[in-house]
């Protein structure tokens, strides 16, 4: 049997190092030949601690499993993923009520430590994400196409909606939003988006 995969119950060919290809490739990726499969029918509590690294309750507590592209940590679920942060909140705290939302008191996305959760509306979320720096405006926005000083620049002229676009080589209906201050929060005053 000396041809044969050294995985207990592996009949496969050796491919490298003693192990057939699979355990040889897992073995690379993970650093063991085997790694243990979660089932999507375990309970959600069991899957949510196995990739939580738990510290003391003033720390941030790691979500070590999938992440999404903003970096918040996710469950998966036969129809669908859920936010790990969301399940420690109800695993702790119980169901969230409707239109609220879990934030996070330390701005670290992958959190779940439930002493750093609380909850929140949609306003309050967003104003964490700009107070934390998450959310890019104005000029630092890279869809931004032109300057803070232009749309000063605009409200403050007294020039038709025309003279303006040709100005500026901006629409006349985005001069009218700007003029408007339907765009745009500049930071010197409560001027509307």
């Amino acid at each position: 049997m000396k041809n044969k995969c050294s995985v207990e119950n592996c009949s496969s060919k050796i491919h490298a190092k003693g192990l057939c290809k699979y355990h040889y490739q897992t073995q690379w990726r993970t650093g063991k030949p085997t790694v243990e499969r979660r089932c999507y029918h375990e309970p959600i509590e069991k899957k949510f601690w196995h990739y939580v690294v738990k510290g003391a309750i003033n720390e941030c507590w790691e979500w070590l499993g999938y992440k999404d592209k903003d970096g918040y940590g996710k469950i998966g679920t036969r129809k669908t993923n859920i936010g790990a942060h969301r399940i420690s909140w109800e695993l702790h705290y119980g169901e969230i009520p409707t239109g609220q939302m879990v934030l996070h008191k330390c701005n670290n996305s992958s959190c779940v430590n439930p002493h750093h959760l609380y909850l929140g509306d949609h306003l309050q979320n967003m104003q964490d994400r700009l107070n934390a720096g998450h959310y890019l405006r104005n000029e630092d926005h890279p869809n931004t196409k032109f300057p803070d000083e232009i749309v000063r620049q605009i409200r403050k002229s007294n020039l038709t909606y025309q003279q303006l676009s040709q100005k500026y080589g901006i629409s006349e209906s985005q001069i009218g939003n700007i003029k408007r201050g339907e765009q745009r929060i500049l930071d010197e005053g409560s001027e509307a988006i």
